[in-house]
């Protein structure tokens, strides 16, 4: 009876709603009938509840209620002791909630709200409990009592009471309203896979977790969820970026995740479908790798549009070295799936000198500086370096030869006109790069590199030398436009002296150009003319007048040039459109000296024979005496005029422009040969001899072992078509910026004034005697022609205007030596050894 009862009450409470009052004691009846039956089995419950729901209304509620009666009797038909099944139902209706009926016992035997509200009886009462002020060994036995009745042994309910009884089915009664485990997990595949569904609803990259899920389930939902939401963002790049245009080594990206995602679909469904997955720690442990995958691959699609391939590369190269072997698979794959594309912008590169669809992600690029249209005058090739681009797995050294095999190809190809050779050269790499495709960028990669530099170098040297007499340009830049071969110099101021004293406007070109061929003819340079393979060298010779403006006379706008054309235009820089016409400052500074030196030199000799000429006129009396003494007393200041001048032109001429181009000239060889026993020994000031660096060892102790064999070491070094251009720059660069040439730097203590400027202040005062010692000349010719005719009242009036070209004379004299003192004051006063001892040469 006790068990009709108990059951009753439960039923009652859990059924209310459900069933009428009459309907209800059926259904107790007909489960109790069951319960006591020998023939008793759950299978027999399914029926009767059925029979029983459909009497009820069908609504969600009443079917959770049902799905409750359910587990609840399926736990009792397990019981098969009558006393185990009326203690289960003891406890079972102790933990009911308490608006329910009052309980036939009054001391419960199981946990409740009740006694989860008033436990604090289960502490010392005397006072406030302090975990603080009683924490003792001796009460830490009372503190531990304070825990839930139903797992206390003491003083309360007898343990044998609920030792039968399991926790799961203590714990079930609390999660009535949850959403069951198994429940979740139909569910969970679809969200993991960016689907929304009933359960879990997908909205704007959200997912929302419904709040009867208990904590412990919706915590390994928000680590499981990870990769849905990393699935679902990869997945709309992927699309987006499918559709756009970007580079082949964005697109290799972009379908490697794409294929990832696949291989992740695939992977979910067969997990899914092979049953494994029992719980959702068995599904986060089984997903814990891939979500790892999906992490990795959104990190490597951050600022995917704002970055380049190559930048990806760099990036994918560094974590191939990464600690954790995932990442590291990762990009390692993904690095092996871009290097191809990249490889391919260095093949294009390498045997064809092409820049074909680089995206921007290639170290060199189209130089975009402003280069001249028409292919006569071409100055640049237009390429560049982008050395901050060099990717981290190539050396900077090697990406620089790397630079130079394409820009050398280019300038054999399109402006040498090799087109046999390059077509040869670029069929003969792309067979040995085919080679070694399979290892990619690779040691072997690189020793190809490094041979074909070389050989591509060395042939542009020889083709520049043997066929466009590149050494012999080089000199004849010298020997010409900075005044290297002075006869020719000497020989073209005397045929084009006429034409130069007159007005810049009406100078006629045709003749300056007839001039300069006859100087060539006339000087050291007529053997480029009669060797047929050398005439090219001395073609480029040109003449020019420079534009100053009205008043000016050929001796002031009067310049030399020399036309070049590619493929030499581009390794020197001579007449470049913008370029800074170095040879053209340097020609006009040293064309001073030529002239001066020229009517110098004519002066002197119209001065020598005048004297000669007095010495023969009969009656040699003491007027003409004083007259000739005169004449030789100013030749002496003349000749101290021209010392100056002759001392800054072979100055300027030796140890300025000779010495630096003996430095390049010195490095232009391509071979420089170095004994072993050979060492540099250096001079200090005070006359001691220093070992400069390092002495070697010497290799003949070494001779009369059989094992070694001595060698000759030679130090190669072919210059390329970049450093060719870079030393002659580096040649014109040091002549400018010396102190004697460079106006923008070294002001003379005493002057004010940079050396340069100083310098044309003397050479401007030594063209102004030279023009008054003119003067004088003439009057002292007129005189000596009065003379010889005998018209002493002519010749006296004569004398008066050579007295006063004399005091002319000497104040010249005298404001270029005041000039000379402050301009030497400057030189000592420099600091610099040389220049202390070229303002003593001018003493």
């Amino acid at each position: 009876m006790e068990l009709d009862s108990s059951l009753y009450e439960i039923i009652e409470t859990l059924a209310l709603q459900l069933l009428s009052q009459a309907t209800l004691k059926a259904f107790v009846s007909d489960v109790v009938n069951l319960l006591k039956s020998s023939t008793k089995s759950a299978a027999q419950l399914s029926p009767l509840i059925d029979f029983y729901k459909s009497q009820s209304l069908d609504s969600p509620e009443t079917t959770i209620l049902w799905h409750k009666i359910e587990k609840f009797l399926d736990a009792l038909f397990g019981i098969q002791n009558p006393d185990d099944m009326v203690k289960y139902l003891s406890v079972f209706q102790s933990l009911l909630p308490s608006n329910s009926k009052p309980r036939t016992v009054q001391t419960s035997n199981g946990l409740n709200m009740e006694n989860l509200a008033n436990h604090e009886h289960l502490l010392s009462p005397g006072r406030a409990p302090s975990i603080y002020t009683e924490a003792s060994f001796e009460n830490m036995d009372r503190f531990s009592e304070r825990r839930s009745m139903i797992s206390s042994p003491n003083r309360y309910v007898p343990s044998s009471t609920y030792g039968s009884v399991t926790l799961r089915q203590l714990s079930n009664p609390y999660y009535v309203n949850t959403i069951p485990e198994e429940d979740i997990l139909k569910y969970v595949s679809y969200t993991l896979l960016a689907t929304t569904s009933a359960l879990f609803p997908f909205n704007h990259e959200q997912i929302q977790i419904p709040s009867k899920i208990p904590n412990f389930e919706s915590g390994l939902l928000h680590l499981i969820f990870e990769a849905g939401l990393l699935y679902q963002n990869l997945g709309s790049k992927v699309e987006k970026f499918r559709m756009s245009t970007i580079s082949p080594m964005k697109k290799a990206l972009i379908i490697d995740i794409s294929e990832e995602l696949q291989n992740y679909t695939a992977f979910l469904n067969n997990l899914v479908s092979s049953g494994t997955v029992v719980s959702l720690k068995s599904l986060y442990r089984e997903l814990y790798e891939n979500i790892i995958m999906l992490r990795i691959y959104c990190r490597f699609t951050e600022h995917f549009d704002e970055l380049s391939g190559d930048t990806f590369l760099i990036e994918l190269n560094i974590f191939k070295s990464h600690g954790d072997p995932t990442i590291r698979k990762i990009a390692t794959n993904l690095f092996n799936s871009m290097i191809s594309h990249y490889y391919e912008y260095l093949m294009n590169w390498l045997t064809k000198g092409l820049l074909r669809a680089t995206y921007g992600e290639f170290f060199i690029a189209e130089d975009t500086k402003p280069n001249s249209n028409d292919d006569d005058f071409i100055y640049h090739i237009p390429i560049e370096f982008a050395q901050e681009r060099i990717p981290n797995f190539i050396p900077k050294k090697l990406a620089y030869k790397i630079f130079m095999i394409g820009k050398s190809y280019i300038f054999l190809e399109k402006y040498c006109r090799e087109i046999q050779w390059t077509n040869e050269f670029s069929k003969k790499y792309h067979v040995l790069y085919q080679s070694t495709s399979s290892s990619g960028i690779s040691t072997s990669f690189f020793s190809i590199i490094n041979d074909q530099y070389s050989e591509i170098v060395n042939y542009t040297n020889r083709v520049l030398n043997q066929k466009f007499h590149y050494k012999k340009v080089v000199y004849a830049l010298k020997d010409i436009l900075l005044m290297g071969k002075s006869d020719f110099m000497d020989v073209l101021i005397e045929k084009t002296s006429d034409i130069l004293a007159t007005p810049s406007g009406s100078l006629p070109n045709y003749k300056l150009t007839r001039f300069l061929q006859e100087a060539v003819q006339l000087s050291s340079l007529r053997h480029f003319t009669n060797n047929s393979g050398d005439s090219s060298v001395i073609n480029g010779l040109d003449a020019r007048v420079l534009d100053l403006g009205h008043g000016s006379v050929g001796w002031d706008v009067f310049t030399l040039d020399y036309i070049l054309y590619p493929p030499l235009s581009l390794v020197l820089n001579v007449n470049r459109p913008f370029g800074r016409k170095e040879y053209l400052r340097i020609f006009n500074f040293l064309w001073r000296f030529k002239k001066n030196n020229f009517f110098y030199q004519k002066e002197m000799l119209k001065s020598n024979d005048i004297i000669r000429s007095f010495k023969k006129i009969r009656g040699y009396n003491p007027l003409i005496r004083d007259i000739i003494n005169k004449l030789s007393r100013i030749s002496i200041l003349r000749t101290q005029f021209q010392q100056f001048n002759s001392k800054m032109e072979s100055y300027y001429l030796n140890c300025i422009i000779e010495e630096n181009f003996k430095e390049m000239t010195g490095k232009l060889n391509c071979t420089e040969k170095k004994d072993q026993n050979r060492y540099d020994l250096i001079t200090l000031k005070d006359g001691t001899i220093e070992l400069n660096g390092i002495l070697p060892p010497n290799i003949d102790v070494l001779t009369n072992s059989s094992k070694y064999k001595p060698q000759q070491y030679k130090l190669e070094k072919t210059l390329n078509i970049d450093e060719l251009e870079s030393l002659h720059n580096t040649f014109l660069t040091n002549i400018l910026s010396h102190k004697l040439f460079a106006t923008n730097a070294n002001v003379g203590d005493y002057s004010g004034q940079p050396y340069p400027t100083s310098l044309v202040l003397l050479l401007n005062s030594v063209y102004e005697f030279i023009k008054v010692y003119s003067r004088l000349n003439e009057i002292a010719y007129e005189i000596f022609i009065k003379m010889n005719l005998n018209d002493h009242e002519a010749s006296n009036g004569l004398l008066g205007n050579l007295n006063a070209v004399l005091k002319e004379v000497v104040s010249q004299y005298k404001n270029f030596k005041d000039r000379l003192h402050i301009f030497r004051a400057d030189l000592k006063n420099d600091g610099d050894e040389e220049l202390f001892l070229l303002s003593k040469s001018l003493r």
